[in-house]
């Protein structure tokens, strides 16, 4: 019997990251491209007015994209599709949670959203900080520095698995550097050697059909 999945929040902040999981998982859902403070957020059950919120029918809703992910990589696991999270208690389950922490709290949290909001959303988060969004912009260019170093010679984060959330979740946050300037000095801060397989990397996430559907929706 199916399970009625719904996704709320537009793909052009966070809930891309969900949008693209979903498609990877090739799983029906139903999505509702809400923007955060749009009457459709409130159903976030956390943060009302912040997006995205899975619902799934009958069992749970949650917020948080990673959370999201690695619930939705783990609740529809199955021989069809590839693990796109590794199962508990395994060591590659463990590596995956470091990349996707460190994303959420070094990348995410520490530097995109300094920038949102002391730059991006100045006066309506916060004032306006040029010293805490150059800080942030400087911090985002040493943890993608740890992120490539990880990367040189293999194709993605977690070794021995192939393509999981943690790479769903890296990719948006570098396509969301990009947006804001932040990947135009990376060249610079990682190196030709670095530089040149991150970019690598990032073209063979990018490459993956599921992103284009991802990238497709509002």
């Amino acid at each position: 019997m199916s399970v009625a999945v719904k996704l709320i929040g537009s793909g052009k902040f966070r809930p891309f990251r969900n949008l693209w999981m979903l498609e990877e998982l090739g799983i029906a859902y139903e999505h509702v491209p809400a923007k955060p403070h749009s009457a459709e957020s409130r159903a976030n059950p956390g943060f009302p007015n912040k997006v995205p919120s899975l619902v799934v029918a009958d069992e749970v809703t949650l917020f948080e994209s990673a959370a999201i992910n690695t619930y939705l990589g783990d609740r529809f696991r199955s021989a069809a599709v590839p693990d796109l999270v590794p199962a508990a208690g395994t060591p590659a389950r463990g590596v995956y949670e470091q990349w996707v922490h460190c994303g959420m709290a070094e990348l995410d949290a520490q530097a995109l959203w300094i920038h949102r909001k002391h730059d991006a959303l100045a006066d309506v988060l916060a004032p306006r900080d040029p010293v805490a969004t150059e800080t942030a912009r400087k911090h985002a260019a040493a943890v993608v520095r740890v992120f490539a170093e990880a990367l040189a010679g293999r194709d993605y984060l977690v070794a021995d698995h192939g393509f999981s959330a943690a790479d769903i979740l890296f990719v948006h946050c570098c396509n969301w550097a990009d947006s804001i300037g932040w990947a135009a000095t990376w060249p610079d801060d990682l190196g030709p050697d670095l530089h040149a397989a991150l970019a690598a990397y990032l073209d063979r996430c990018r490459a993956r059909a599921a992103y284009a559907r991802a990238r497709a929706l509002p």
